[in-house]
């Protein structure tokens, strides 16, 4: 008995070493700033505070970034070493109970996704240690609006909605754990003027029209066929992966708040359906359009 004790504690002694954090942030403050096409400019804000003697830290940006810079608060810049998604920032040594503020900046390409006249903005987070406060601003594109259903924002979760006058953003506040997961979907449209609208068709060639309009009759074909045979969950998973042109599976489940196990289901059917195609893709399987 008194070995089983032992191991027991020799175990938890281990595991809390494991999931220990040597640092969590007082402020993590991300500006997303959207432009007319899916690239979008993205700033965070953060200020690091040191649980133990600290020299780096490593966070997890989203696919398809470029330009990524780290800058302290003078704005000198601050080595950093990339590794497929994983960006470790190298810090001058803090010691437990000391902080320091970084600003980091990249470009992104991959949350800014079409469907008809609308566009998506998808963002998905995992905290990757403590945030005390945590905060979300969304810059839509200049005269963007929001995409309305029945009078509601399609804005998933909820969120406070402010404008200028010519900019709209939608804004964000929580308190994350280690580990915790914060995702937003957010559908708008440009309004783009009837004048802007004849000068870009007046730029396409007869060619280039017949492919749209052939194009365009394929694509409603699909969506006939979507409409008539899937459910009002499978047409949503369908819509996220028709938007992202391919979609992590775990953003799936993220966007959807389905349960794993729920959205695994979902997406089976879709397969036997010849709709969708899974592929492995690291520690979860990204899901694309046949």
């Amino acid at each position: 008995m008194r070995k089983i004790i032992v191991l027991l504690t020799t175990v938890l002694i281990l595991l809390t070493g494991t999931f220990a954090q040597n640092h969590y942030f007082d402020l993590f403050y991300v500006k997303t700033y959207l432009g007319g096409g899916d690239i979008s400019r993205n700033i965070i804000e953060a200020n690091i505070v040191a649980l133990e003697p600290l020299q780096e830290i490593v966070l997890e940006l989203p696919e398809n970034f470029a330009d990524v810079r780290a800058e302290d608060i003078q704005g000198n810049d601050i080595d950093i070493t990339i590794v497929e998604n994983d960006l470790t920032i190298y810090l001058d040594p803090l010691e437990k109970g000391r902080s320091t503020f970084v600003k980091i900046t990249y470009f992104t390409d991959d949350s800014v996704s079409f469907i008809n006249d609308n566009r998506i903005f998808t963002y998905a987070f995992t905290s990757p240690s403590r945030i005390k406060d945590f905060r979300f601003t969304i810059f839509l594109p200049l005269k963007a609006t929001i995409t309305m259903k029945n009078g509601t924002p399609l804005v998933y979760p909820r969120a406070e909605i402010d404008s200028d006058g010519e900019k709209i953003s939608v804004k964000y506040k929580e308190t994350l754990e280690q580990g915790q997961e914060f995702s937003t979907l957010i559908t708008y449209n440009l309004n783009r003027n009837h004048t802007y609208l004849l000068f870009l068709l007046g730029l396409f060639s007869g060619a280039l029209i017949v492919w749209f309009f052939l194009k365009r009759r394929n694509n409603r074909r699909i969506n006939v066929r979507v409409s008539e045979t899937l459910d009002e969950d499978e047409k949503l998973i369908y819509d996220l992966v028709r938007a992202k042109d391919g979609i992590l599976q775990k953003e799936i489940v993220q966007l959807t708040n389905f349960s794993k196990s729920k959205a695994s289901k979902v997406i089976r059917e879709l397969e036997k359906k010849n709709i969708v195609k899974k592929e492995p893709y690291r520690k979860t399987n990204k899901i694309f359009l046949r």
